[in-house]
């Protein structure tokens, strides 16, 4: 099976002065066919506008972001997000090839 997992970010929140990102909303989709399983979250992280490292809020990507988040959750728990989608994700397609209905016999 071929789940395909894709981290994005739906939103951050910054301090309007100097552009510095101290709240990043993602979300986690995965998807196998026709079967899609969402997930959101966020993460605070601590950056310093005065860093060399420091990257202006107008040059920042999806890609950059979402490695901070994956930096912020650490690499354990980012591996249980994903196991955790992937496991979501089976049993919705488990339910579909086995539907459950109700009733009773008599």
């Amino acid at each position: 099976m071929n789940i395909v997992t894709v981290w994005g970010i739906s939103d951050m929140i910054r301090y309007q002065n100097s552009g510095l990102v101290y709240e990043i909303r993602y979300t986690v989709t995965s998807t196998f066919e026709d079967f899609t399983y969402n997930d959101y979250g966020a993460v605070t992280v601590t950056r310093n506008s005065n860093s060399p490292d420091f990257i202006p809020y107008d040059n920042l990507t999806e890609i950059i972001v979402v490695e901070w988040v994956k930096d912020a959750l650490g690499p354990s728990e980012v591996a249980s997000i994903e196991n955790n989608q992937n496991i979501v994700l089976q049993n919705m397609i488990n339910i579909s090839q086995n539907p459950s209905v109700e009733g009773v016999p008599w």
